[in-house]
């Protein structure tokens, strides 16, 4: 019996853990501030920056949680709607008709908190693309000319032609793509009129 709920991130939620993943990605630079810190002499230096560390840590988790619940996502008829934005509001309804590629990807950090992440790619926005930490690229010919760090977080949500939803359950992020999959099926001929 096919899944009748609505696809949205109420039934395919960003999963919590997905905030330690912050944390989990600067574990090398910590581990670097341990090992210097254990060489130090003066306990004074040593719990500054061990106090550096923990507040370090709970920033990133913090920034993660606001970024979440600042974040939605729905399929309904025709487009891929996205809201995000804590400080500044974004929207942004993407036409199944114009959706490129869909991927789903799991790094390191990911298998180890047993998440996935899925990427969609448009054609709204043609000659660049974003990585999932919001690289900008141009792309001659096929071939990628240039790269910039934008931000140092994963991107969760859309920038340029790219949106990344990351930290989904792995059999949630497979039903999602399904569910796209199908959308787009449907929507073949749609040109992306009214982008």
């Amino acid at each position: 019996m096919p899944n009748t709920s609505p696809i949205n991130n109420a039934t395919y939620p960003v999963q919590k853990r997905w905030l330690f993943k912050q944390v989990l990605m600067s574990l090398p630079i910590f581990f670097v501030m341990i090992v210097f810190v254990v060489f130090q002499q003066e306990d004074a230096f040593v719990f500054l920056v061990l106090g550096m560390i923990i507040v370090g840590g709970g920033i990133n988790i913090l920034i993660a949680a606001l970024r979440v619940s600042c974040f939605s996502y729905d399929l309904d008829e025709k487009f891929l709607n996205i809201r995000q934005g804590v400080l500044s509001k974004q929207e942004r309804h993407i036409p199944y008709g114009v959706i490129q590629e869909i991927t789903i990807g799991q790094g390191i950090a990911d298998r180890v908190l047993g998440l996935a992440a899925i990427s969609i790619t448009n054609a709204s926005q043609s000659g660049s693309y974003n990585d999932a930490y919001g690289n900008s690229t141009t792309v001659w010919h096929g071939i990628p000319i240039s790269t910039r760090r934008k931000q140092s977080m994963e991107l969760l949500g859309f920038r340029g032609n790219l949106v990344h939803i990351p930290g989904l359950l792995p059999a949630h992020a497979e039903e999602l793509k399904t569910a796209l999959l199908a959308k787009m099926k449907e929507h073949e001929s749609d040109t992306g009129a009214g982008l």
